[in-house]
């Protein structure tokens, strides 16, 4: 049954703290994780994008924030692309691929794919071909916090994820 923690609600300061990161950064990774297991991936270059993301998800949904950059691999895929892609993440570690194209009205990936094996990225990968995407080694977002990576449950709410 979800309970209510204050401590993990999304409050003004965690939003300041976001928003503070993307003006230092650039941008932060969200992982959104929403009740019933669903996720969602987004590149927020301004607090307004993170902000959006905020107003639309439900009571009980995560966000996970990253500070330092993520899925550095970067751009349209093509076959050097996918051979990059191939050297720089290692066969048999988990990897995650989004597509920089968004959602109506917000900056959450309109699409996202993840595995661990070589084959299974370049089949992701040549699906996409001519598509822009960012990728690289999935982000360890049901790890501790650290200060590098917060996250808040939109109203307090603790619940299965």
């Amino acid at each position: 049954m979800p309970r209510y923690n204050p401590a993990r609600d999304i409050t003004p300061a965690f939003v300041d703290r976001v928003a503070d990161w993307i003006s230092t950064h650039s941008e932060v990774f969200v992982v959104v994780r929403w009740v019933g297991g669903f996720r969602d991936f987004a590149l927020c270059r301004s607090r307004a994008d993170f902000e959006r993301i905020v107003e639309i998800v439900h009571n009980g949904t995560e966000l996970v924030v990253f500070r330092d950059r993520q899925l550095p691999i970067r751009g349209r895929v093509n076959e050097e692309f996918i051979a990059r892609a191939l050297g720089v993440i290692p066969d048999g570690v988990e990897y995650l691929v989004i597509t920089s194209g968004t959602k109506p009205d917000c900056c959450l990936s309109a699409g996202a794919n993840w595995g661990e094996s070589h084959t299974d990225l370049q089949e992701t990968l040549r699906d996409w071909l001519g598509v822009e995407v960012a990728a690289g080694l999935c982000p360890d977002f049901w790890g501790a916090e650290h200060e590098g990576m917060i996250s808040r449950a939109k109203g307090g709410v603790e619940g299965p994820r």
